[in-house]
């Protein structure tokens, strides 16, 4: 190892547990083929695939790498906006019925607009096991 890095490699160890988690995901049938998904608690966290399989696949990849990022923002690795432009709370946002609700009526408001069908949208759960800094 380079002595010029060793000082930094030594500050950014950090110890990782593995925790478990679920999240309510939404799924949409797009008009030209393939599904969109959406996961309610963690906003802008979106994804899609061929068929529902690749589609759950891609948004577990995506909830885990948005958890990673809020993770190293929590450990204070960096820090993404100023401090007023952080939101008063941060994601993952408690799932309630109340927040799926609200995306499933605006997901279901847009395809309205778009002239589809509101069969094609479903919720599915998923688990994931991520590391956490502890």
């Amino acid at each position: 190892m380079f002595p010029k890095f060793q000082g930094i490699i030594g500050r950014c160890r950090t110890q990782v547990t593995t925790a478990r988690r679920a999240f309510t995901v939404i799924l949409e049938k797009e008009k030209d083929g393939g599904f969109s998904a959406y996961c309610p608690a963690l906003p802008g966290c979106v994804s899609q695939g061929d068929d529902c399989v690749e589609a759950l696949r891609n948004i577990k990849e995506a909830i885990s790498l948005v958890l990673n990022v809020l993770d190293d923002e929590a450990v204070g690795r960096h820090i993404p906006l100023r401090k007023d432009q952080r939101p008063k709370s941060p994601p993952p946002y408690p799932e309630t019925p109340a927040l799926i609700a609200e995306e499933m009526r605006l997901i279901l408001e847009y395809r309205e607009k778009d002239g589809l069908p509101y069969g094609g949208v479903y919720l599915e759960r998923v688990d994931l096991t991520v590391g956490v800094h502890v």
